[in-house]
C-alpha cells in the first residue's frame, strides 16, 4: 500500500569534490596531528544496518589467487572484508594484486591493503619525482573495539589522499576509499568486518555459487527492454543537510527526490537493452527493499507518495528498481544522484 506524505521543502542536487589520484605516494614526512581525537562508532550490527552493508561472496578461484599472491610477496596474513557497500551498487572483489610486500584487494568503492610492515606502504604509494608529507590524523575506535587512525598524504604536485590504517595481529591493514567518492564513514564501517584469509574455508558461507536470477526480475527487465521507455518523471535525489564528503545517500532506504521535469533522463547512460544484457551477465545480489518518493497532485495540493519497490545495483553507481506498474532507474552523475520513474504495463514484484 502506498503511504502518503506532504512535502514541506526540498533541496536540489548534491556535489562531491573529487580529490586524490590513486597510489601516488612519494617520500614520507610524518607529522603527528596536534590533538588526536578518539571517536567511538556504533557496534558492528547496527553499523551494518546503518550503512546498508551486504555480505561479500568470494569464489574458490579468488581464494586460491589471493593465497598465491600473498605467498609470492611474502605477506604472512592478508585480511578480507566480509561486508561491503558504497555508491557503485556492485559489491564484489574486482581484482587482487600486489607489489613491494603489499597485497591489494580492489573493490568498486575502496581498496583494501595488507602488509607485514607499515613502512612498506612508503614504496607502495610512491610517486616518482614528488615529495609527500604524511600526516597522522584522528584516531577512531571501531565498533569491534579496535583502534584505527586516519592518514592524509599531501603531494608537492597538489594531490591529496586519505586512508584508514589499523593492525590485526602482525598485519597492517589499509582501507583506501575510492577517490571519486571518499566516504570515510563507509571505510570505518567496513573495517569492522575484516577476517584473515585463512579464516575463510571452502565450506564457508562466504563462498557461494553464482547466484541465479529470480524469474520475476528477468520477466520485468525483459518487459522493460521491449517497452523501451524514454519519457518519465525525473527527480533529483535529496537527503537533507548531510556532509557530502563523508556521507553516502542511503540507496537501500528511501529515494526522497524533488521532481525536476517530465521528459528524457539525459543522465542515464544505458539503453534498456544494455541494462538487460548487464543484468543477465553480471547479476549481483541482494535485492534491496526501498521506498521511492513520487510526486503528484491531489485536490490542487502537491503530495508525495512513498512507493515500495525492489532495487538492485547494476554498476557504475546506477540502480534499477521495480514496483507494480513501474520501472525506476537511478544514476550517479558527477556526484549528483538522479532517478526517473516510467510507467509500464505488466511490471509486478513479489
Amino acid at each position: 500500500m502506498k503511504n502518503q506524505v506532504f512535502i514541506v521543502s526540498v533541496v536540489l542536487g548534491a556535489g562531491i569534490v573529487l580529490m586524490g589520484c590513486g597510489n601516488l605516494f612519494a617520500s614520507r614526512d610524518i607529522q603527528q596531528s596536534q590533538t588526536p581525537v578518539v571517536k567511538r562508532t556504533a557496534a558492528p550490527t547496527s553499523m551494518s544496518q546503518q550503512y546498508g552493508l551486504v555480505n561479500l561472496h568470494y569464489t574458490l578461484g579468488q581464494i586460491n589467487e589471493m593465497k598465491n599472491i600473498a605467498k609470492d610477496l611474502d605477506v604472512k596474513t592478508i585480511y578480507l572484508p566480509t561486508k561491503m557497500g558504497g555508491p557503485s551498487g556492485v559489491y564484489r572483489l574486482l581484482s587482487a594484486t600486489g607489489k613491494n610486500h603489499v597485497v591489494e584487494l580492489n573493490f568498486n568503492d575502496m581498496a583494501v591493503l595488507s602488509t607485514n610492515d607499515f613502512d612498506e606502504l612508503t614504496n607502495w604509494f610512491k610517486a616518482d619525482g614528488q615529495k609527500a608529507s604524511w600526516i597522522a590524523q584522528q584516531k577512531v575506535k571501531l565498533g569491534n573495539g579496535i583502534e584505527a587512525r586516519w592518514w592524509q598524504v599531501n603531494y608537492t604536485g597538489g594531490a591529496v589522499i586519505r586512508f584508514l590504517a589499523l593492525t590485526q595481529g602482525n598485519t597492517w591493514i589499509v582501507l583506501q576509499p575510492n577517490p571519486a567518492h571518499p566516504l570515510e564513514s563507509f571505510a570505518q564501517a567496513v573495517a569492522n568486518y575484516l577476517v584473515p584469509l585463512a579464516g575463510i574455508k571452502t565450506s564457508s558461507s562466504s563462498l557461494a555459487p553464482k547466484p541465479s536470477i529470480p524469474s520475476w526480475f528477468l520477466r520485468d527487465i525483459k518487459i522493460t527492454e521491449q517497452a523501451n521507455p524514454t519519457v518519465g518523471a525525473n527527480y533529483s535525489l535529496n537527503y537533507g543537510e548531510t556532509n557530502v564528503y563523508t556521507s553516502l545517500p542511503q540507496m537501500n532506504q528511501v529515494w526522497y527526490g524533488a521532481l525536476s521535469n517530465y521528459g528524457k533522463n539525459h543522465n542515464f547512460g544505458y539503453s534498456w537493452a544494455g541494462v538487460y544484457r548487464q543484468v543477465k551477465s553480471n547479476f549481483i545480489p541482494p535485492f534491496l527493499s526501498i521506498n521511492v518518493m513520487e510526486q503528484t497532485k491531489q485536490g490542487g495540493t502537491t503530495i508525495g507518495l512513498l512507493v515500495p519497490a525492489k532495487c538492485i545495483g547494476i554498476g557504475n553507481g546506477d540502480f534499477v528498481a521495480f514496483t507494480n506498474g513501474q520501472v525506476i532507474i537511478a544514476t550517479n552523475k558527477s556526484g549528483g544522484i538522479y532517478y526517473s520513474v516510467y510507467p509500464i504495463k505488466g511490471i509486478s514484484i513479489p
